[in-house]
């Protein structure tokens, strides 16, 4: 394999590291959508990844009709999955071999096999059709690997210290009380047709906090899952969108490698099988 795959697979690794590094900070609050330093690393960070990873994909070549995976993809699958594991797992090495290692591994173990899916579809497209496309090759696969990535996120805040004290503590994170006071203050002010006094405001809020409280007490000792599962559910409903953004990310890197003659495209003389009376 050529050195110019080997660079893509070390920028995919780059990329996933720095992407990983990003939704640490990010999953201590992922609600709150008004802090956009927050959440913009981690979204450049996912749509680098993902673009990094179809681009890949896309240019390892596979001779005609082979139906296994090659070894290239599992390299790829590596490169998302290792800088995860350093960032979430290492680090906590001790306390998870007693416990909760293997949820990582299962974790990602799925995570591979959604980006192995991703790039069996990719593969088929291309020898699916004569004539290259790259919107409907990278769309082949895309979403696999998006979900892919979704999962470890879903996974890596299903282990966050505050998600994991909501259980213990009877009491919703302190995240989920920024985000509740937030929209507590937007309803107060709605309702009361400006601004409100702080007193008023405190209230409101302290009251609903109780009663939000006292309603999930029976169910906080599930409420990690559920966190984590509907995580997962309102990111997988923007993977549309996400989709769209990678894609366009993706044609302006395609158009400057193409540009730059890092990329040519060749033509091949392919022999079909017709039936003949």
């Amino acid at each position: 394999m050529s050195y110019k795959y080997w660079t893509l697979v070390a920028l995919v690794f780059i990329a996933a590291f720095s992407f990983w590094l990003a939704v640490r900070p990010w999953l201590d609050n992922p609600l709150d959508v008004t802090q956009q330093a927050l959440w913009l690393k981690p979204l450049i960070g996912l749509l680098v990844s993902a673009m990094l990873v179809c681009l890949t994909m896309v240019l390892t070549a596979r001779p005609k009709g082979a139906t296994r995976l090659g070894w290239t993809d599992l390299v790829v699958a590596l490169a998302v999955v290792l800088p995860y594991w350093l960032i979430f797992v290492w680090p906590n090495t001790t306390t998870l071999l007693n416990a909760d290692w293997y949820y990582y591994l299962s974790g990602g173990v799925v995570a591979g096999l959604f980006l192995l899916w991703g790039a069996e579809q990719i593969h088929k497209d291309r020898q699916r059709h004569l004539n290259f496309s790259l919107t409907s090759a990278v769309g082949a696969g895309a979403y696999k690997v998006i979900t892919a990535l979704l999962l470890l996120v879903s996974l890596a805040y299903y282990f966050n210290p505050s998600v994991q004290d909501t259980a213990r503590r009877d009491q919703l994170s302190e995240s989920t009380r920024r985000t509740v006071q937030v929209f507590t203050m937007k309803l107060v002010e709605q309702q009361a047709g400006g601004e409100v006094s702080e007193s008023a405001f405190r209230k409101a809020f302290l009251e609903s906090w109780h009663q939000l409280n006292q309603f999930l007490r029976p169910y906080f000792y599930l409420m990690p899952p559920l966190l984590a599962i509907g995580l997962f559910l309102v990111l997988r409903g923007f993977a549309f969108l996400f989709f769209y953004l990678m894609l366009l990310l993706l044609w302006v890197a395609w158009l400057l490698l193409r540009w730059a003659k890092v990329i040519t495209m060749e033509k091949q003389t392919v022999e079909i099988e017709i039936p003949k009376l």
